[in-house]
């Protein structure tokens, strides 16, 4: 069963408008759509302020777009900046057999005719440290001097970044 026979009723955009208008839209809609362009209502737009009020606050919006632009092109040219460095930085590392060398290099090295390695001899700065090595009473007075609530923080000391950023200022 359908209501064909009764008036359809106006839908809640042809409400809105009244007919001249409905009449203009439709007419600009026709050519704009047979230019290949969109139809698009544009955006309604604030009146614009008068009076020094009004040039004081053209200007502030002014100033906000000029630092608006400037932050984003010296923010572009930065992270390309950043990534050349890292870029470059890349091709310079040697390979990474080398970087992951276990071996103890000594503090003399011995080079072939050609200028390669082929041994180390003696241990570098004394042999591999560790803090079982060490004394409890070096390793306590190093924690003392360094941070003495080293074991009552999470790792890093927001006391101490603080203090270190008002050392700093003064």
């Amino acid at each position: 069963m359908s209501d064909s026979s009764k008036r359809k009723r106006p839908l809640v955009a042809d409400k809105r408008y009244n007919k001249n208008a409905r009449k203009k839209t439709a007419a600009t809609t026709r050519k704009s759509a047979a230019k290949g362009g969109r139809s698009r209502r544009a955006a309604p737009r604030r009146p614009r302020r008068r009076g020094p009020l009004g040039w004081l606050s053209a200007l502030v919006a002014w100033i906000m777009r000029l630092i608006w632009t400037i932050t984003w092109r010296v923010t572009a040219v930065a992270v390309l900046v950043l990534a050349l460095a890292v870029g470059y930085i890349y091709t310079t590392l040697p390979p990474l057999e080398a970087l992951l060398d276990g071996r103890a290099r000594g503090s003399v090295t011995l080079l072939d005719r050609e200028g390669d390695v082929f041994a180390w001899r003696g241990d570098q700065f004394g042999g591999v440290v560790t803090a079982d090595s060490v004394s409890p009473h070096l390793r306590n007075a190093v924690i003392a001097t360094e941070d003495r609530r080293f074991y009552r923080h999470f790792g890093v000391s927001p006391r101490g970044i603080a203090s270190a950023i008002r050392i700093n200022l003064s």
